[in-house]
């Protein structure tokens, strides 16, 4: 196999040329624990690099055929790197591939290419991938006035008020008719979550505060319910909040579980992000499929609870 060894030597060479300014680790050949067998196994070649805090384990088999590889070797390199820690799969051919290899490969969005065909912008791309982040809505309340304009119940009683701040988590609030108790924290946290639209082009993206001085936060008109609130022996029916606040978005780097690509048989490279994102009582993962030629992007989210992810451990 002197052509293999010759022909992996070249590409080792271009690997540690274009990554040489990038904190990687590159070996060939290198030894991946097998988690099912419990040994060792030979890998061609290894590049080890992070994108943010996630880890990435590119994992590079090369194959010399007089012959186009086909659909058997792709299955033992499927076989083999499901039970390592592989993050991607790149298979390099000295001959090229079946269109059955192609389509198994693309399917399990291995990447296979022919060995003269790789080149520096190649390589880069192998972990082409972008940090994603989660938003979430942060807030600090500062003052709160309650309107009780045109709904008061007790008519010695001021027409707005102010809430003090130590009454914010004070369940001094009930809703009519079906009693349903609560305070001012939970009612903001709800305005937080149901008012989204509003915050669109409010709220900078890049997670700066916006200062809201008077916002104005009307209660349902529904006249079968009411918001009812009790001072002490005083009580009046809430017409708005008007609250002074500042709000802005949390970023939350999201981890990369996985990057995927792929040549379909007509030359179509792809690429297939997967990130982790954390959800109560499971799991959701955004995936982001990118066609490297076009540019266009669309995306996908799968949502797992965690009873599914129970039973898939215990299979």
């Amino acid at each position: 196999m002197a052509r293999k060894g010759r022909e992996l030597e070249e590409l080792i060479a271009l690997i540690k040329e274009t990554l040489i300014e990038e904190n990687v680790e590159i070996k060939s050949p290198d030894y991946l624990f097998d988690k099912v067998a419990k040994i060792d196994r030979e890998v061609d070649v290894t590049i080890k690099a992070s994108i943010g805090p996630t880890p990435i384990l590119i994992s590079i088999e090369c194959h010399d055929h007089s012959r186009k590889d086909d659909i058997k070797w792709v299955e033992e390199m499927l076989s083999k790197h499901e039970k390592l820690d592989t993050s991607k799969l790149i298979l390099v051919s000295s001959s090229g591939f079946s269109n059955a290899a192609l389509e198994l490969s693309a399917h399990h969005e291995i990447e296979t290419r022919v060995i003269r065909e790789i080149t520096t912008s190649e390589v880069r791309r192998w972990w082409n991938a972008e940090n994603a982040f989660s938003r979430k809505l942060r807030s600090i309340v500062y003052k709160v006035s309650i309107d009780t304009s045109g709904t008061l119940l007790d008519s010695a009683f001021a027409l707005t008020k102010e809430l003090p701040p130590h009454e914010f988590s004070k369940n001094c609030f009930s809703r009519k008719p079906d009693g349903l108790i609560m305070n001012f924290n939970t009612l903001w946290s709800h305005f937080l979550r149901t008012g989204m639209d509003f915050f669109l082009d409010k709220i900078p993206p890049d997670g700066s505060k916006a200062t809201f001085n008077r916002l104005s936060i009307e209660m349902s008109k529904n006249d079968t319910t009411q918001l009812i609130y009790t001072s002490g022996k005083k009580t009046l029916v809430v017409k708005k909040f008007i609250v002074w606040a500042e709000i802005w978005y949390e970023l939350i780097r999201v981890p990369i579980k996985k990057i995927s690509s792929y040549s379909k048989p007509d030359g179509e490279i792809s690429q297939i992000i997967e990130y982790d994102v954390s959800k109560i009582k499971g799991t959701s993962r955004l995936f982001v499929h990118k066609d490297m030629q076009s540019g266009k992007e669309t995306y996908r989210i799968e949502f797992r609870r965690e009873k599914d992810e129970d039973q898939e451990d215990k299979k």
